[in-house]
């Protein structure tokens, strides 16, 4: 059985397991942004090269590129669309390896135990998620991508801007519409994958409870939130870091007044992005993400760990 500080260093390891594998996860979706930002600009590009770049912009000129946009962002979003479902696979796996791992080495009874419980966990995250809600990011992505360059057409035509200033200002690397939309696609993939990862982490501990458990068990499976604390941290993560609940109990929660003044006191202007729902003062969620950019974990825990 291992020890406390051996439990606490699995978790670490674990978590930044997670963080190594949403950085390759967004580094991939990021490669796929830049393919197709790249591919849309050699579009526009021979749209250029039938007239003279310094020709203003019209009105007339607004629905031909509209439709090259249209069709470039219908293609952004079939390859997002399988990125992210692969994403979203890979994160589920590793959340069951992580449940059992820990599992492992904290329950005494598990070599006993927990053969067949290994094998069910791990068929049923092999599963693809047969939900995907994780594909409405990625098509509301796309729709606002088409907006936001809908939006730039417009204003060019009646700034009369060039040729080549309105393809500049539509998918140059800095400071264009597509631009502006690159860290949305990364937001999104390492949403969907904190997402994926806790949700189905959740819902395991659910079942191994169930099955390890009394119902007044009185040292009973627990989640427990596991924050990354860094100056990068959401104040409300600071608060959260800890809490645990029972799989089948009441939600987490957290004071909206304690998060601004937490925010406060590391001197943040605001303390939005929080992605869980108000309920009164509080904040409350069944798990996380609790915040866009969300870094932390859902783990399994007992309080008789702490004693090992």
């Amino acid at each position: 059985m291992a020890s406390v500080g051996s439990l606490e260093r699995l978790l670490e390891r674990q978590g930044n397991d997670l963080d190594r594998l949403t950085d390759a996860e967004a580094r991939a979706v990021l490669a796929i942004y830049e393919t197709s930002r790249r591919e849309l600009a050699e579009r526009l590009e021979v749209t250029l090269a039938a007239r003279d770049g310094e020709v203003s912009f019209t009105a007339f000129d607004i629905g031909r590129t509209q439709l090259v946009i249209e069709d470039a962002v219908r293609q952004l979003q079939a390859r997002l669309g399988q990125q992210v479902d692969a994403s979203v696979q890979s994160v589920r796996t590793r959340a069951g390896e992580h449940l059992l791992t820990l599992m492992e080495r904290a329950e005494p009874e598990w070599e006993m135990i927990g053969g067949n419980i290994r094998l069910d966990v791990l068929t049923r995250l092999a599963q693809p998620d047969g939900t995907l809600l994780h594909r409405y990011s990625v098509q509301r992505y796309g729709a606002d991508v088409v907006s936001r360059m809908q939006g730039r057409l417009v204003q060019g035509a009646a700034q009369r801007l060039t040729y080549t200033q309105m393809r500049e200002q539509l998918v140059a690397r800095e400071f264009s519409a597509a631009a502006e939309m690159r860290p949305r696609a990364e937001l999104i993939v390492r949403n969907e994958m904190s997402n994926a990862y806790n949700a189905s982490y959740t819902d395991e501990v659910g079942n191994l409870a169930k099955q390890l458990d009394e119902p007044d068990d009185p040292d009973p499976l627990l989640l427990r939130l596991d924050e990354f604390l860094d100056a990068r941290s959401h104040p409300i993560s600071w608060l959260l870091d800890g809490q645990t609940r029972k799989p089948d109990g009441p939600p987490f929660r957290v004071s909206v007044a304690a998060v601004r003044a937490k925010a406060a006191e590391l001197k943040r202007k605001r303390a939005g992005g929080v992605l869980w729902r108000q309920d009164g003062g509080f904040y409350v969620g069944e798990r996380l993400p609790a915040h866009h950019w969300e870094r932390g974990r859902c783990h399994a825990w007992r309080k008789s760990w702490e004693d090992l």
